[in-house]
């Protein structure tokens, strides 16, 4: 926003320097440019820890809360993926061995990585999941009945409801007092990565960013109790 109004600034004062137009017709006299000032963005990640306590979870296999589980930590092991890209993945196009494939709804990039094993353990439970997708899908999400643009979204608006209900009471279940929803894998698997001194450019990369600005937005704050411990062995 910021280099789009400089920009038009910049524009105007060379129309007006070159005399294509008046001085006081320069919008600055109607409009008022304040500089754009970058806001922190709320974050949402939760810690490793809690990554694993989320799934040690004990929900009984072949209901609503246990695929919910599943897939809030199939999204966090397969680089943060959004649940809209999820609930659209297909057997034999998007997953080939060991390998996921897909075009990320939000910015029309394509995807494509080697799977963390966990992701791919819980691909192989989903493919023994009493519930089976009808229309060749990897979850349960979207059946044959959605067959219109329509019907998909609403089917996914649905689903990602029913998940983040389910988030709530897996929160409540361990004790966290933070909302927990489906963004949250995303931005977690971001910032624990960073935790553990992983360059910035990798995690860039993983998530499909084009500049480490974006990157830096979905990345939590250091733990103060590293920053202190760092100064504690510098100082």
């Amino acid at each position: 926003m910021g280099l789009y109004i400089r920009t038009f600034n910049r524009l105007w004062n060379i129309a007006i320097q070159r005399g294509y137009c008046p001085k006081e017709h320069h919008p600055s006299k109607y409009f008022a440019f304040k500089a754009y000032r970058r806001f922190k963005t709320k974050k949402r990640a939760v810690s490793a820890d809690v990554i694993q306590a989320i799934a040690k979870l004990e929900y009984e296999k072949d209901t609503r809360m246990y695929r919910s589980q599943q897939l809030f930590l199939f999204s966090y092991y397969a680089r943060g993926i959004n649940f809209i890209d999820i609930a659209q993945l297909k057997h034999k196009i998007n997953i080939k061995g060991n390998e996921i494939s897909y075009t990320r709804s939000k910015n029309k990039r394509k995807y494509q990585y080697q799977m963390h094993s966990k992701a791919l353990a819980i691909i192989e439970w989903f493919k023994s999941c009493e519930l089976q997708s009808d229309a060749g899908y990897v979850f349960p999400i979207l059946m044959k009945l959605h067959d219109a643009p329509k019907k998909i979204d609403a089917r996914i608006d649905s689903g990602l409801k029913d998940l983040n209900e389910d988030l709530k009471l897996m929160a409540k279940d361990i004790k966290l007092e933070k909302d927990l929803t489906s963004y949250v894998a995303r931005h977690s698997f971001a910032t624990n990565l960073r935790q553990k001194n992983v360059d910035l450019n990798i995690i860039q990369e993983a998530m499909g960013h084009e500049t480490q600005l974006q990157t830096m937005t979905y990345l939590d704050e250091i733990d103060d109790s590293v920053i202190a411990q760092s100064f504690e062995n510098a100082l």
